[in-house]
C-alpha cells in the first residue's frame, strides 16, 4: 500500500486525535469504536480486497483521508472545522513565496548598488566575486563542516541549541499567524489548536520533520538572491555599457590571476573555452586597473571579457548549489516521511477500533452484520458513502497484525482477590484480542528485578508484544510507579506498548470496578508527563 504522508497530514492527524480524546472522555469509547469501524467497513476494507496484510501506516492514512473529506460529520457549534493542515498549507505557501521574492529583491538591491558604473573606473571583479560568490561558498562550507563534526561526534539533532531555537521560533510563528488570521474560530477549536502544538512537542520522532520547512525556506531565500543578482547583472550587460577590471594590493601578476581564473572556470571551461567563458591571459593583462593610469589605456574588448566568467561563477557556485540542496532536501524529506512509523497510543487505539469486530453486548451495542446492513444510512450525511461503496463491503474484511502476546501485571496485593479470567476478557475488550498471561507484580525489590529480567528475556525472544499494568485509579501514582514504568521501558525496548489499565475503588469483594473520569484524567496527565510515546492509559471499565 503506497502511503504518501506530509506535514499537513500529520498536523490533521494529531488534531483529530485530540478531538477524539475529548469525545472519548465525554461520550465514551464505544462512540469512537462504532464510527471508526463503520469507516473501515465502508471506505477502507472494500479497497483492500487484494491486500492480504495491509500495513498499519496505510490504514491510518486511509482513515485520515476519509476524515479530511467528511466536513459535514465534523462540526463545532454548527460551524465547519478548519483543519490545521489547511492552515499549514496556506501559511507555508505564503512564507515560501515570500522567501523567494524577498531573496530576489535583496539580490536586485545589492547587485544594483554594486553595479553602478559611472564610466570613469571599471567595476572591480575581485569585489564582485568576494561578495556574491566567495561569501556564499564560505557559508556552505561552514554548514558542511558543522554537519561533519556532528556526524563524527554522533550528536543527535535534538541536542542542538539551534535545533531547539528553530523549533521554538516555528511554534511561535505558527501560533502568531493562527491567532491573527483566525480570530473568529470558536473557543473550543482554539483550545484544540493549542493542545495540538502541545502534542506535537511530545512527538520526538516526528519533530525533526518540522526542521525541513525552515531548511527549504533558507534555500529558496538563497535561490531568489542568486536569481536577483544574476538577472540584474545580465540586464546591465545587455542594456547598458559595463566595464570590468581587476586590481590587488598583493602585487599578483596577470599570469597568477589567469591561473586562478582557469581553476575557477573548470566546471564550465570544457563548454565555454578560454576567451568565451572566461578571459584569456592577454585579456586579463589588458584589464588590470592601475589607479595612476586611469581607464583610458584599457581596450573595450578586454573590459567586457569578464562578464561571462562572473555570470557563470555566480550560476555554478551560487545558484546551482542552492538548487541542488533544495532538491536533495526534498528527496531526503520524502524518504524520512516514507520511513515514518506512527506508534503512539492513539494510533494503536485507532487500529484496534477499526479492525476489532463490534460484538452484541445486550445493550446498545451492535455487531458487524448490523453495521454492514446500516452502513450506507449511517454514513449518508456525514461520510457521503455511495451505493457502490456499501455493496462492495462483503463478509470478508482484511485484518492487520495486532499484538497477540500480552503480559498483564497485577500488583501482588490485588492478585489473590482478582478474577483473572474476567480481567483477561476485560483487557481484551479495550486492548484487542490476543494471548494474555497474567502475572503478579511483587513487593520486594529482588523479586521485581527477577521479573524484569524475565520480561527482558521474553522481549529478546520476540515473545512479548505488549505490557499492561493494573493500577487503582483512586490512588494517585507514586514515585515507585514512575520507576517501575521506566524499568519496564528499559527492558522491553522503546517501541513495545505499555498500557496502564485503571480500575476504581473496590466494591465489596469486586476488584474490577469502573473508574471515575476525574481519577482517570489525573493518571492520564501524570503519565503524559513521562513523555513516553509508547505509554498509554486506559480505563478497564467506564462509569455508566
Amino acid at each position: 500500500m503506497n502511503t504518501r504522508w506530509n506535514l499537513a497530514d500529520l498536523l490533521d492527524l494529531e488534531y483529530l486525535f485530540g478531538r477524539d480524546e475529548s469525545i472519548r472522555l465525554h461520550e465514551g469509547e464505544q462512540v469512537l469504536a462504532k464510527r471508526d469501524r463503520i469507516i473501515y467497513l465502508a471506505k477502507i476494507a472494500p479497497k483492500l480486497k487484494d491486500t492480504t496484510n495491509p500495513s498499519s501506516q496505510g490504514l491510518i492514512h486511509r482513515w485520515l483521508k476519509v476524515r479530511q473529506h467528511t466536513p459535514a460529520g465534523d462540526r463545532e457549534n454548527g460551524q465547519e472545522i478548519l483543519l490545521p493542515g489547511t492552515v499549514w498549507r496556506e501559511v507555508s505557501a505564503i512564507f515560501l513565496g515570500f522567501a523567494l521574492l524577498f531573496g530576489f529583491a535583496s539580490g536586485l538591491g545589492l547587485a544594483g548598488a554594486f553595479l553602478v558604473y559611472s564610466g570613469t573606473a571599471p567595476l572591480n571583479v575581485s569585489a564582485f566575486l568576494g561578495i556574491f560568490v566567495v561569501l556564499q561558498l564560505a557559508i556552505l562550507l561552514l554548514q558542511a563542516l558543522l554537519l561533519l563534526l556532528r556526524r563524527l561526534k554522533r550528536t543527535q539533532l535534538q541536542s542542538s541549541a539551534l535545533y531547539a531555537l528553530l523549533l521554538r521560533l516555528m511554534a511561535a510563528g505558527v501560533d502568531w499567524v493562527h491567532t491573527r488570521a483566525h480570530r473568529n474560530l470558536p473557543a473550543e477549536q482554539r483550545l484544540n489548536f493549542a493542545a495540538l502544538f502541545g502534542r506535537l512537542r511530545s512527538r520526538r520522532a516526528q519533530a525533526p520533520l518540522f526542521i525541513w520547512p525552515v531548511f527549504f525556506l533558507l534555500q529558496l531565500l538563497a535561490v531568489g538572491f542568486n536569481l536577483g543578482v544574476l538577472g540584474l547583472t545580465l540586464a546591465k550587460v545587455i542594456f547598458s555599457d559595463m566595464a570590468f577590471g581587476w586590481q590587488s594590493s598583493l602585487q599578483l601578476s596577470a599570469a597568477q590571476i589567469a591561473e586562478g581564473v582557469r581553476l575557477v572556470a573548470l566546471p564550465w571551461g570544457w563548454i565555454l573555452p578560454e576567451g568565451t567563458g572566461f578571459p584569456s591571459l592577454a585579456q586579463i593583462e589588458g584589464t588590470q586597473i592601475i589607479l595612476k593610469d586611469g581607464i583610458y589605456h584599457l581596450a573595450t574588448q578586454d573590459l567586457v571579457s569578464w562578464w561571462p566568467f562572473l555570470c557563470m561563477a555566480l550560476l555554478v557556485y551560487g545558484l546551482l548549489p542552492r538548487v541542488s540542496l533544495l532538491v536533495g532536501g526534498l528527496v531526503q524529506y520524502r524518504r524520512q516521511l516514507e520511513r515514518l512509523e506512527l506508534r503512539s497510543p492513539e494510533t494503536r487505539r485507532l487500529l484496534q477500533r477499526m479492525t476489532t469486530p463490534q460484538m452484541e453486548t445486550g445493550g446498545e451495542g451492535v455487531d458487524d452484520a448490523h453495521l454492514r446492513r446500516g452502513v450506507a444510512t449511517s454514513l449518508e450525511d456525514s461520510m457521503a458513502v455511495t451505493e457502490e461503496d456499501s455493496v462492495q463491503t462483503g463478509p470478508t474484511v482484511p485484518s492487520i497484525a495486532l499484538p497477540v502476546q500480552r503480559l498483564i501485571l497485577v500488583p501482588e496485593e490485588l492478585f489473590a482477590s482478582t478474577d483473572i479470567t474476567a480481567l483477561q476478557q476485560a483487557v481484551a475488550r479495550i486492548a484487542g484480542v490476543g494471548e494474555s498471561k497474567v502475572q503478579a507484580l511483587p513487593f520486594s525489590a529482588s523479586e521485581e528485578q527477577e521479573l524484569l529480567t524475565q520480561i527482558h528475556a521474553e522481549y529478546m525472544a520476540q515473545r512479548l508484544d505488549e505490557i499492561c499494568i493494573l493500577q487503582e485509579a483512586w490512588m494517585p501514582p507514586l514515585e515507585e510507579t514512575y520507576n517501575l514504568l521506566r524499568e519496564l521501558r528499559r527492558v522491553s525496548g522503546a517501541a513495545t506498548p505499555i498500557t496502564v489499565v485503571l480500575i476504581g475503588k473496590p466494591q465489596g469483594r469486586e476488584r474490577l470496578t469502573p473508574t471515575l473520569p476525574e481519577h482517570a484524567a489525573i493518571w492520564h496527565k501524570k503519565m503524559q508527563a513521562l513523555a513516553d510515546p509508547s505509554l498509554d492509559t486506559r480505563t478497564l471499565m467506564e462509569v455508566t
